[in-house]
């Protein structure tokens, strides 16, 4: 899971590999001269590398040739550049990839005490390939040595071609910092990575909304004549875990599932249930899960992990995706498990009811962080692949027809999350004759790692990322296209986990806003990008049901209730077509700066649509107002449709961007978390109640083809309308 790389991969990269005392005081003691914030544009010296200077990247920047020994080469030339005459190009040798190792890299130290700006941008144009990448950083530092702020840039694919990427860093005390620490480093053991035009300046603060009851304006285009493409069913699938019970669906002293979070997961049109897990899939045994509850073990969810009564078995998972209407995805144990083992298991749901679907293994391709971690299996993509092969050809000797999946490694963060660039690339090369789909997790955002930075800036980081997300999809669907022609054809994307995630750890104060509306527009809007990206065919939400905040249904006032984006996907599931069509609209747009994880984006559209039909001759438009405060007043065009004189509207709103529906985080003897941050200008995140998220249907009175509609502030609003044709006698 996300969450594993998220407590602690960040600092061991910064504090563990490079800020090492020998390499910070020598930074530390050459830094000499003095900057005013007021007369230069450019914070840091030199960052183009034009100025020639005694180390591989020239004047003022600083390298310690005795760490650096075999790890690589750094040169300045004169291609790629981003602009002047000279980059810095990255040569990384095979000792740079090891574990633990300080990575090949320059830096440098810039004196804080007149620069005095408590928001600095950050800037750079990145390249990298065959396997390398390149990280460029800023730590704020205070006189002793410790850290007040960072942030860092980074790409690890992409090829020579340089791209300007950037980033935001806040120091919300500005007196407490005393030198800029800026570092460049090369990750991986092959290849090359380029950067050129570093520019770290003053960041003009955003994220401030201020509140406006006068409306914006859109103009919306439907042509419900042309068909885009059907829309797969499995596009509403969650992922349903077996330790503590399913995640405490099922009650272990009776064997019954609980019928609220069935009849919610029903309700909101749930299709599709990925089990035994993430992470504990590939720990997972399924012979170990059959056969009487009472005598099958207790298990660890991972080696020296907790542990749990396996209760929720095979059978349990027929039984429950049975109750909810829904059918079995089975990711295969390819971490500890084999293809026999898998195969075997294909026989056993013959015997049952058929999965059509299987994935081989989760995340293979992450490290083990640190000793706290879960236990990771690092798998080379090469050897990976070879797996799907064989999973492949085992199983399908048992049961021909099955869909198999293999996972690839994609994301659109500020830093890689993965250890392998190469991976989804070098999977698809030796293995896509073998699977039918990719399975990728880039669709989480958006990880809020040490939750600093301004609150309304994290909410239009997430609400933008899904600009990301369609990139990033896009990205890995060329790559499916340059497999062979038959291949390319038939390889579907699936997008095994994903939603609202910010951070986890009980002292995390954006842990628990999942669950609010701002993230139930996240959610209407990646439904979008599901929507319209040909290949995306399945899709899983993180996760279903649990105590804690990454479930979409939890508890109040002990009973389970859902959550704003279980309503947001109740929109798509149930208030929505089956075939997408055509839509467009033009609108407002906002800059979201670097948050978290996520990168800066720019005019992105407050207000986005998509829209279908069905076989009845009803058209459906969503409309998702992404503004905090500011109804949208839209102008609709319909083509090639001629509605009826009434329509009727489902609504998902709230008092506030914050607002949600008052689920609570368990009451555990000893843990105290964290008092939640609240977003301007509404600050509901500490008053939640079932009343203050509600989706509700109201009548809708449509004066032709074209019409006018008032979308209110922070809402993913479906007006459903019928037919005038279909509704003559």
């Amino acid at each position: 899971m996300i969450g594993r790389w998220l407590t602690s991969r960040w600092t061991i990269f910064v504090a563990g590999l490079l800020l090492g005392s020998v390499f910070l005081n020598r930074l530390w003691d050459e830094a000499s001269s003095e900057l005013h914030a007021e007369e230069m544009v450019n914070f840091l010296p030199n960052g183009s590398f034009e100025s020639d200077g005694p180390g591989p990247a020239g004047a003022d920047w600083v390298f310690d040739e005795r760490k650096m020994k075999n790890k690589g080469t750094i040169a300045r030339v004169d291609q790629p550049v981003g602009e002047g005459a000279k980059g810095l190009q990255f040569i990384p040798a095979a000792a740079n990839a090891q574990a633990g190792a300080e990575p090949l890299g320059v830096g440098q130290i810039i004196p804080y005490a007149k620069i005095g700006v408590g928001q600095l941008s950050l800037s750079a144009s990145l390249g990298a390939e065959g396997g390398a990448s390149v990280t460029v950083g800023v730590v704020g530092l205070r006189r002793n040595g410790s850290e007040v702020a960072r942030g860092a840039i980074t790409t690890n694919q992409g090829g020579a071609e340089l791209a300007l990427s950037s980033t935001m860093i806040e120091f919300k005390k500005p007196k407490d910092v005393a030198q800029l620490l800026v570092f460049v480093v090369a990750g991986g053991g092959s290849g090359k990575a380029f950067v050129d035009g570093i520019v770290i300046a003053p960041a003009k603060a955003a994220g401030a909304v201020l509140e406006d009851d006068e409306p914006m304006t859109a103009e919306i285009r439907v042509d419900a004549g042309r068909v885009i493409r059907p829309i797969p069913r499995t596009l509403f699938g969650t992922n349903v875990e077996w330790i503590d019970n399913g995640n405490g669906i099922l009650d272990p002293r009776t064997g019954r599932f609980d019928e609220t979070v069935i009849r919610l997961a029903r309700e909101a049109g749930v299709s599709q249930i990925r089990y035994p897990g993430g992470l504990f899939s590939d720990h997972f045994h399924w012979k170990e899960s059959i056969g009487p509850r009472e005598r099958r073990p207790m298990k660890q969810h991972f080696p020296k992990g907790p542990s749990s009564k396996l209760n929720l078995g095979t059978d349990e998972a027929i039984e429950l995706a049975s109750k909810m209407d829904a059918e079995l995805f089975i990711t295969a144990n390819a971490g500890s498990g084999t293809a026999e083992e898998a195969a075997e298991w294909v026989r056993y749901f013959q015997t049952k009811g058929k999965v059509r679907y299987w994935e081989v293994g989760n995340e293979l391709y992450m490290k083990s962080f640190d000793a706290n971690s879960p236990p990771a299996f690092d798998t080379t993509p090469a050897a990976y692949a070879d797996q799907v092969v064989a999973f492949a050809e085992a199983m399908r000797k048992v049961e021909p027809t099955l869909l198999i999946g293999a996972i690839g490694a994609d994301n659109f963060t500020t830093f890689p999350l993965t250890d392998h660039p190469q991976w989804t690339k070098t999977v698809l090369s030796r293995a896509s004759g073998s699977i039918d789909f990719l399975a990728v997790h880039n669709a989480y955002a958006p990880l809020v790692v040490d939750g600093k930075g301004n609150p309304g800036d994290i909410y239009l980081a997430m609400l933008a990322a899904p600009v990301h997300i369609r990139q990033s999809l896009a990205k890995v669907s060329k790559l499916i296209d340059q497999t062979p022609p038959r291949d390319a054809q038939r390889i579907k994307l699936a997008v095994t986990e994903w939603g609202p995630f910010f951070s986890v750890g009980p002292t995390a104060p954006y842990l628990d806003h999942p669950k609010t509306l701002g993230s139930a527009l996240f959610v209407a809007s990646t439904m979008k990008v599901f929507l319209e990206s040909p290949r995306v065919e399945i899709a899983h939400f993180f996760k279903l049901s649990e105590p804690t905040f990454m479930g979409w249904i939890g508890p109040h006032n002990k009973k389970m209730i859902p959550k704003a984006p279980l309503f947001a996907l109740e929109i798509f599931a149930k208030h929505f077509g089956t075939e997408l069509v055509e839509s467009a609209t033009t609108s407002p747009t906002f800059d979201a700066p670097a948050a978290g994880l996520m990168p800066s984006a720019s005019k992105v559209p407050w207000f986005e649509v998509v829209a279908s039909k069905d076989s009845s001759g009803r058209v459906f438009l969503v409309g998702i107002n992404k503004h905090f405060t500011q109804p949208m007043k839209a102008k609709i065009n319909l083509v090639g449709f001629e509605p009826t004189r009434t329509g009727a509207a489902w609504t998902l709103t709230g008092t506030g961007i914050d607002a949600h529906t008052g689920t609570e985080l368990p009451r555990i003897p000893g843990l105290t978390w964290a008092r939640q941050m609240e977003i301007p200008p509404s600050k509901r995140m500490n008053k939640g109640n079932p009343s203050e998220v509600t989706l509700t249907q109201q009548r809708v009175t449509i004066e032709g083809p074209t019409f006018e509609y008032t979308f209110p502030a922070r809402s993913v609003t479906s007006i459903e309308m019928t037919s005038a044709g279909a509704a003559r006698p």
